[in-house]
């Protein structure tokens, strides 16, 4: 964002600042210099970031990832929020040298994204294999089975259909018909009985 001659500008007014000691508002101070082209929170935000001297611009370690991640998870306020100038300042402390806060950042959110985008993966995976299932499922309900046609050796309707003719004829031209048996409903004398009470 800023030229290498502001960027040069902005050192050298910087350390002219410290060595006078606490001046209220440098950035705004800087600002003026270089012709209100700048605002004050553009510089502070740009010096922060990659002009301080002591920022260690390597890539995050394991251990420092890890730290973050910790870090966050035990002092993330209730609603929310991050802390990004208190997790600086511990994660100095504890290795030693100073991160820019767009590096922490950065790192956060990155892997924020990155397992949102793997959830939101899987869940397209898993709904996109039960569709796959039913419409599996569905092909194999609607293919169609070939009919094979049975040919019975006599007309089924024929049993249906009482004879037009006497018994004798009806029966000679349906041989294949069994002669059915049917009960006698009328009692018969019983002979016994009969000569005993008589």
């Amino acid at each position: 964002m800023l030229s290498p001659q502001d960027r040069h500008t902005v050192l050298l007014e910087l350390k002219r600042l410290r060595r006078i000691g606490n001046v209220r508002d440098p950035f705004v101070r800087i600002s003026r210099i270089l012709n209100n082209r700048y605002t004050a929170s553009q510089i502070s935000n740009y010096y922060r970031n990659y002009l301080n001297p002591e920022l260690n611009l390597d890539d995050l370690n394991d251990d420092e990832e890890y730290f973050i991640d910790d870090w966050i998870l035990c002092n993330r306020t209730e609603n929310g929020t991050i802390r990004w100038t208190s997790l600086i300042k511990d994660l100095r402390k504890r290795f030693g040298f100073l991160r820019s806060e767009n590096m922490v950042k950065n790192y956060w959110y990155t892997k924020q994204k990155r397992s949102r985008n793997s959830s939101q993966r899987r869940r397209r995976l898993s709904t996109s294999s039960r569709s796959s299932r039913r419409s599996s499922t569905f092909t194999i309900a609607s293919t169609v089975i070939p009919v094979t046609t049975i040919t019975l050796p006599f007309d089924p309707t024929a049993l249906l259909t009482p004879p037009h003719h006497d018994d004798y004829t009806y029966h000679q031209q349906h041989n294949y018909l069994l002669p059915t048996l049917q009960c006698n409903f009328y009692p018969k004398e019983d002979k016994f009985l009969f000569k005993k009470f008589l």
